[in-house]
């Protein structure tokens, strides 16, 4: 089964609009509570290191299709970035868009790939161009391409103009697996926009892949959201869902074995999306997905398509998640959400 690494989902909070979402007195945790990264499998087959000088002009498109290594990407569109000071993580695209166009930049403070360029990138302006310079990795054995991008330096170079978002149905945002991946794989950390073709409603309110996985135990909420997300599913599906939150102190149960066609929509990213299915972390005025929640069929909402890999060892299959922005979000064109319970 697939577990949300928290140096994944820990900080991401802003793709360039807000702060992390309300969540009381929540400070993120730090990346070094677990181990892998964000949008790419431990173990991959990179080659090269940090201090290499050798690096092989690009576009992202033809990087992500081409053979890991050292690359250099030149005025690359700045379209998401999460608040942390420590290990912040950029989501850039080709200005000229089109498949395979975008990735997700990661600094990490610590470790192998130890990054210092964390005060430019936290800095960096979205909608910006910038260069940047740095190891690319790809886990061959994971399905979707499992990808990685670690920073050595990054130069802002003023303003440029992001791509359209993508238009999709609710079919691109669907759980990957080996076939769900096919053919969306172009598509991953874009913007999309998403209009489903019918209704979708509530799966899983504490799905396993987006629990809280550092090292050790969960810290609490001060320290750590306890789950970073929620599962819907096509109404077509007729899939029994699990309970609702009843209890502030406890999270509601998790889907056993969940069925492939879940949605997973990430609520970390923006302040404004206050939904939040976090039931033993969830704060006013934040609302909690009830039992008759939906998201409308023929409603569009704009977001980020993600692609996240598990701990490393755990799977050899990533995920899709789609994080929605505050202006078609938050509280969300989702209906009958409810208060946190007391």
């Amino acid at each position: 089964m697939l577990y949300r690494n928290a140096s994944i989902f820990a900080f991401a909070c802003m793709l360039g609009v807000t702060g992390c979402r309300d969540n009381g007195t929540l400070t993120p945790a730090d990346l070094s509570m677990a181990g892998g990264g964000g949008g790419g499998g431990g173990g991959g087959t990179g080659t090269g290191d940090m201090a290499a000088t050798n690096y092989v002009p690009s576009s992202i498109a033809m990087m992500r299709q081409g053979a890991p290594g050292t690359y250099e990407l030149d005025d690359v569109i700045a379209i998401a970035l999460t608040p942390s000071t420590k290990s912040p993580k950029l989501v850039v695209q080709d200005a000229a868009g089109g498949d395979y166009s975008a990735i997700q930049l990661l600094c990490p403070a610590s470790g192998t790939h130890m990054c210092t360029m964390q005060s430019t990138i936290h800095t960096t302006t979205i909608g910006h161009k910038v260069t940047v310079k740095g190891l690319f990795v790809k886990d061959s054995k994971m399905s979707g391409g499992g990808l990685q991008f670690y920073v050595s330096t990054i130069t802002d170079n003023g303003a440029g103009t992001a791509p359209a978002p993508l238009m999709r149905d609710q079919t691109a945002i669907e759980q990957a697996t080996d076939a769900g991946v096919t053919g969306f794989d172009k598509d991953f950390w874009q913007m999309v926009t998403v209009t489903p073709t019918e209704n979708l409603v509530m799966y899983d309110w504490t799905p396993t892949a987006l629990k809280y996985s550092g090292s050790g135990a969960w810290p609490g909420c001060s320290t750590a959201p306890y789950v970073f997300g929620f599962a819907m599913a096509p109404a077509s599906a007729n899939l029994t869902a699990t309970a609702a939150c009843t209890v502030k102190t406890a999270p509601a149960p998790s889907q056993a074995t969940p069925d492939g066609r879940q949605i997973y929509i990430g609520t970390d990213y923006y302040t404004s999306f206050q939904v939040s299915s976090d039931c033993q972390c969830a704060k006013t005025p934040t609302t909690v997905p009830a039992a008759g929640t939906q998201w409308p069929s023929g409603m569009a909402m704009t977001g980020i398509l993600g692609y996240e890999t598990p701990v490393p060892g755990t799977a050899t299959t990533g995920y899709k998640i789609f994080s929605p922005i505050p202006a078609t979000a938050g509280p969300g064109v989702l209906t009958g959400t409810v208060a946190p319970p007391m």
